[in-house]
């Protein structure tokens, strides 16, 4: 099973959207999907259709009650499952991330459903500190981060700080790389395109995938609570999305972390 965890210090940045989106383009191609909701917003677990009723077990009772979780795991009405979390998730989201809530537990946990999936896809909240959740989340992405961003003139230190932040858990997690950079909510092609240049040439080495345009769809698909590939299958959002699943195909864990983009 590859993990991959998409995050940015950001709110509002396009997280939620692309892991949602690209776990239902990946199970549209036949992949065994495992989403797990690591943001006490609990917009992937809405999104993806999963209701929580009192007294349902969610990712807070597998790190609070240690919970296997196999027991946590919904199936999805859009092809892959979910393990679900609530605002109640936030209660463990401390400064002080190595409490007797393990860091690494998280890892650990996702280690025992490894046969029964091919990737595992972990959206993250927005964060300026490394809290709880999101410490665990990268310690858990064995296949690397995706790290979608809006290009503009702020993109080029925020990026790089976070892949600083990054670097500072590679002893740990040694696997742990940018697996691509992806510009999200494109509106002026030719202007931000610029920036993207500007971006590759701070960033050498460093992947960047095609942009995703903003688009209707992806308003559509968030008020309907559901993918954009249900909205417009066929549309630009769509097509968006399935040309990063096929990216992340291609993009073998034995593959060096930092080859040049191929566009």
């Amino acid at each position: 099973m590859r993990t991959i965890t998409v995050t940015n210090q950001k709110g509002g940045i396009g997280k939620t959207t692309t892991v949602h989106n690209l776990a239902v383009a990946l199970a549209r191609g036949g992949s065994r999907v495992l989403g797990v909701d690591a943001d006490p917003q609990a917009n992937f677990t809405r999104r993806a259709g999963v209701v929580v009723e009192p007294g349902q077990s969610t990712l807070l009772e597998v790190f609070t009650e240690k919970l296997p979780i196999g027991d946590v795991v919904r199936r999805t009405a859009q092809g892959f499952d979910l393990v679900p979390c609530t605002p109640r998730l936030l209660t463990i989201d401390t400064n002080a991330p190595d409490s007797n809530n393990s860091v690494r537990h998280l890892r650990r946990s996702l280690q025992a459903v490894d046969p029964r999936y091919d990737y595992c896809l972990i959206d993250t909240a927005p964060c300026m500190s490394l809290r709880f959740l999101i410490v665990s989340a990268l310690l858990a992405a064995e296949s690397g981060v995706i790290i979608p961003f809006t290009p503009n003139t702020d993109a080029v230190i925020g990026v790089r700080t976070l892949l600083g932040e990054i670097e500072q858990f590679r002893a740990e997690n040694t696997t742990l790389d940018a697996l691509t950079l992806l510009p999200v909510r494109v509106r002026e092609m030719k202007i931000q395109q610029t920036m993207l240049t500007a971006l590759g040439e701070a960033l050498p080495g460093y992947r960047i995938a095609e942009p995703v345009a903003q688009h209707g769809d992806f308003d559509k698909a968030e008020a309907f609570a559901t993918s954009v590939f249900h909205i417009a299958p066929k549309g630009p959002g769509a097509g968006s999305y399935q040309r990063l699943a096929e990216l992340v195909r291609a993009l073998r864990p034995a593959e060096p972390a930092y080859a040049e983009a191929s566009a």
